[in-house]
């Protein structure tokens, strides 16, 4: 054999060889690559139901929670003052009569002590 046909033998069967594995390797870094990328967009759709949900409980937990201070605020001022009472009726007033002239009245007699 020629040794320079040898080393050119085996120069183009390692070329070959060369070829096909950068074919492949390129391949499985295209597939990688969309592997990738359909992974991230997942994660990034996830996150944002996620965040959208948050915001969707934070805003409800805030109105709930105005709801309730404003309840019990509005209990407690309506309760913890007394009532005030009415008002005790006026006396009645006094109707002084005059007895007519010349009519004389005696006090009554105290009873007897026994």
């Amino acid at each position: 054999m020629n040794a320079n046909s040898d080393k050119e033998y085996i120069d183009a069967r390692a070329d070959g060889l060369r070829a096909v594995l950068d074919e492949r390797t390129e391949a499985i870094r295209d597939s990688m690559e969309a592997m990738r990328v359909a992974v991230e967009a997942k994660i990034v759709s996830t996150v944002e139901s996620a965040v959208s949900q948050f915001v969707k409980w934070l805003v409800g937990l805030f109105i709930a929670s105005i709801t309730i201070s404003v309840t019990v605020i509005t209990f407690v001022l309506n309760n913890a003052v007394p009532k005030a009472q009415p008002a005790a009726p006026a006396t009645p007033a006094v109707i002084i009569q005059v007895s007519p002239q010349g009519v004389s009245v005696l006090p009554a007699a105290p009873p007897p002590k026994p």
